[in-house]
């Protein structure tokens, strides 16, 4: 009897595509587990290898120097002398390594120390040797292996009639730096003395056993991430008289050099103007330390330098110190900051960002800080530089943008105009003649002013003025009068009045501007008119006092000054004036001022 499938049934079975897709995952997740373990062991297997080979290297030296005369076992042309290679290439096994010799005099405490209780006037109680191998070619998985062996003399040690020289390395904190990399170098030696070593947990490079110099030791010291110090021959010409002089070694006597190094510390200075535009690509900023290397003359240890990048900011790595920072050339210095003066200690490790605005270079300039008795800065106070011919006042906090020219083109220049504005003098926007050299009168024309960018949407608007302030009598009563519009997508304008309607206009210098605060762009229109066909009413400069972020609060900026002694006047609604003398010099610098209440 025959039995039949039903109809559609298919015996055949499968897997769908998300079990192949799990399958596939887990088989590469397998396969990848497995080809790390393998590699990891092949790595183990190499590197272990490799450190069999250079130990064997190692011990064979080893064996070498202990067969060596005594006083044959030093470095060439270093300390203590002899005829062992600072360094030399050897090839075990197919594998090249470098080698690298080190042997120091050691000062063994059995017997007393040199200056100790008992004194050793003999301290070279034995040689230390450390030979170290590495392998560049195998740098990423091999570590270096280093082997030490004391050799000491046949008989006891005698007196050399050397002395032995200590480095001292620590931080700010007076707390040893060990792992320091110290080179000590005398060329006043024979052979020359020159060695490169390193600094014990306490901080210390032990030289026992040196020849004796008067100031002949140089010594340099610095560390990875860290500030390097050294020492300097005295009269040089560049430094004649210097703070730590080079290292001097008598007989029997124990000499000690002392340099501090700590951490360095990334200062960002971030530079930029009123209008928040950064300070260009390339300008070079400068940073004078307060540390000596010298006196009488001082000569300073640190000037630096760094180039702002596309946003304004120079990156310096310095150590810790006081900083006088400025700009290099003749075109901008700084005019203000938010938090962090110009004049900045550094400390180590630290890091900073600062923000400083910038303006056209003054060869005599002065920063006013205004602050209340608790510190706060305050803004909106008139500070007044005053001097025989000489006054000119600022107020905190605040900037002012000003057009004086309508005929050039850019910020200044205008955007757009009824037809009957003259812009073509400089310095001067007034109504334009008709055919018969006449004005017309009655007619009001009008000019709108390109859009000015404030640099930043946290800004208040403070006043709006002009020049002249008053017009020919002959012109009528509101001859000149603006209205002003802002925004933050350089687009919308809607042009209005001191009380925010398009129906008023600002007709005297001076009128405080309202519902404009937290706008980044603005324009002004100008409006013209005459009732005297031969007299044209005219706006000489233009001017919008505002407030913003990228202005430093309770700070005033003054320059074009000349040297000489001023009185500083400083004023402020609910606070009492005060009146002091300044004394300005050559350079930029800053005063500080401190209102009571009234």
């Amino acid at each position: 009897m025959t039995h039949r499938m039903p109809q559609g049934h298919d015996r055949r079975t499968g897997l769908t595509l998300i079990e192949t897709l799990v399958a596939t995952a887990l088989f590469a997740l397998i396969g990848y587990a497995i080809y790390g373990s393998f590699a990891n062991i092949l790595d183990i297997s190499t590197n272990s290898k490799l450190i069999g080979s250079a130990t064997a290297v190692l011990q064979s030296q080893v064996e070498v120097i202990r067969n060596m005369p005594y006083n044959d076992v030093g470095i060439m042309n270093g300390w203590p002398s002899g005829k062992l290679p600072a360094s030399t290439s050897t090839v075990y096994d197919g594998t090249p390594f470098v080698l690298t010799f080190t042997v120091r005099n050691v000062d063994d405490p059995f017997d007393g120390t040199l200056g100790g209780s008992p004194n050793d006037t003999a301290p070279a109680d034995y040689r230390l040797v450390a030979i170290t191998a590495t392998c560049p070619q195998c740098a990423a998985y091999f570590r270096p292996v280093t082997l030490t062996a004391r050799v000491a003399p046949d008989g006891l040690e005698t007196n050399t009639q050397n002395g032995s020289l200590f480095v001292n390395i620590f931080d700010a904190n007076s707390q040893p730096v060990a792992g320091a990399s110290v080179t000590v170098m005398n060329n006043s030696t024979t052979p020359t003395l020159l060695i490169t070593d390193t600094t014990n947990n306490d901080g210390y490079l032990q030289l026992v056993d040196v020849p004796t110099s008067t100031e002949g030791y140089q010594v340099w010291a610095t560390k990875s991430g860290y500030s390097s110090e050294r020492t300097y021959q005295p009269e040089a010409p560049e430094n004649p008289n210097p703070i730590r002089k080079h290292g001097s070694v008598a007989t029997d006597e124990l000499a000690l050099v002392i340099l501090p190094i700590d951490r360095l510390a990334a200062v960002s200075v971030a530079l930029h103007d009123e209008f928040c535009v950064p300070m260009p690509a390339g300008v070079l900023v400068n940073a004078t330390g307060s540390k000596l290397i010298g006196t009488d003359p001082d000569v300073l240890k640190t000037f630096a330098t760094s180039t702002t990048n596309a946003s304004g900011t120079a990156q310096f790595s310095l150590e810790w110190d006081t900083y006088t920072f400025g700009i290099a050339g003749s075109t901008h210095s700084i005019s203000g900051y938010a938090l962090l003066p110009p004049l900045l200690t550094i400390d180590p490790g630290a890091t900073t960002t600062v923000q400083w605005n910038f303006a056209p270079k003054a060869q005599s300039a002065l920063i006013v800080t205004v602050t209340d008795e608790n510190g706060q800065r305050l803004s909106e106070a008139t500070t007044t530089l005053t001097k025989i011919g000489f006054s000119q006042s600022r107020v905190t906090g605040l900037y002012s943008f000003s057009q004086t020219n309508w005929s050039a083109t850019g910020t200044s220049g205008y955007s757009s105009q009824s037809g009957m504005m003259d812009t073509s003098i400089t310095g001067e926007v007034s109504l334009a003649r008709n055919a018969s050299g006449t004005y017309a009168t009655g007619v009001e024309e009008w000019v709108v002013s390109n859009t000015i960018d404030l640099g930043t949407s946290t800004t208040t608007f403070f006043r709006f003025s002009w020049t002249p302030a008053s017009q020919p009598p002959s012109v009528g009563a509101e001859s000149a009068k603006f209205q002003i519009a802002a925004n933050n997508d350089d687009s919308t304008w809607n042009f209005v009045g001191p009380d925010g309607l398009g129906t008023s206009f600002f007709t005297s210098p001076g009128e405080s501007v309202s519902g404009m605060n937290g706008n980044r762009y603005a324009r002004y229109r100008l409006y013209l008119k005459t009732a005297d066909e031969n007299v044209s009413p005219t706006v000489q400069d233009m001017s919008i006092v505002l407030g913003s972020g990228c202005v430093p609060a309770g700070q005033s900026y003054h320059s074009g000054l000349s040297a000489g002694t001023y009185t500083l006047t400083v004023e402020r609604p609910a606070f009492q004036a005060t009146s002091t003398e300044v004394t300005i010099g050559s350079a930029w610098q800053e005063t500080s001022v401190i209102l009571a209440p009234s």
